[in-house]
């Protein structure tokens, strides 16, 4: 299984470098942290639970069905594709009012904490949630001699926060640049409304409104680059800053694909 997850190409457009995460198991970047969670709290006889948008819900379904792990998973209402997928592998599914956001998911797996049956994952407070970026940094290093910007989603928070303290150490003066909705908008996978713990490095964010990512992802698809919502948000803010900075070498990184977000966008 470790095979498929990792390794993922690096594809180039209108001059900015992507990182293709979707060529991972399940195709979305949380594959990586899906496995870390996993090979490091692996216990047969408890219940996994934990409170994700998707995609970790989803890399966690394959990886436990695989391994014969049971698990349950909490998350929002509203993206129903993604709770399909989850389901697929038998997993459980318990939805919370999306009003609430992934407050409201944290709210009810907190419940969870101290059951002994049950194995708790929270992927805004896990160590094991920005170990699982490592690998992707050693990619990264391989693959590129100079980077300027790294241009990433915040969600979690888990892989900016890895991707800073390696790739600053690396690539001396690159700026490592957050990716988040603008205002009240919402955009899948990044922005949770929870207390982000990984991603307080003094990084630079630039803010993206909904309509305009949704127009990226859709202009993107159609050049045969169906990356998700998230990512093309990322992909919209790299644009932005290769403009101001046409020589530089920037990196982003998609986190998905577009089939994810079919029930969310008009």
């Amino acid at each position: 299984m470790n095979v498929l997850i990792g390794n993922t190409r690096v594809i180039e457009y209108k001059g900015i470098y992507i990182k293709y995460e979707l060529d991972n198991l399940t195709g979305s970047i949380k594959d990586r942290a899906g496995l870390c969670f996993y090979n490091n709290l692996k216990n047969k006889e408890k219940n996994f639970i934990c409170a994700t948008s998707g995609n970790l819900g989803i890399s966690l379904s394959k990886i436990c069905k695989i391994n014969n792990q049971n698990l349950v998973v909490i998350m929002p209402k509203g993206n129903d594709s993604k709770k399909k997928l989850i389901e697929l592998d038998g997993t459980k599914v318990l939805e919370t009012n999306n009003l609430e956001g992934m407050k409201g998911s944290l709210k009810l797996l907190n419940k969870f904490r101290l059951n002994k049956d049950y194995v708790y994952i929270n992927q805004f407070t896990s160590l094991y949630n920005p170990l699982a970026y490592f690998d992707l940094c050693r990619e990264i290093v391989k693959r590129f001699k100079t980077l300027d910007y790294c241009v990433v989603g915040i969600g979690s928070g888990g892989t900016i926060y890895t991707l800073s303290k390696v790739l600053k150490k690396c690539y001396p003066g690159i700026k490592i640049i957050g990716v988040l909705p603008k205002d009240n908008d919402l955009i899948d996978g990044i922005g949770a409304n929870v207390k982000n713990h990984f991603s307080k490095l003094n990084n630079e964010c630039i803010y993206i409104d909904r309509g305009c990512a949704i127009k990226q992802m859709k202009e993107l698809s159609e050049a045969g680059i169906p990356i998700g919502l998230s990512s093309a948000a990322c992909f919209k803010a790299s644009l932005d800053i290769k403009k101001e900075n046409p020589n530089s070498v920037i990196l982003m990184i998609a986190h998905d694909g577009y089939d994810r977000y079919c029930d969310v966008v008009e």
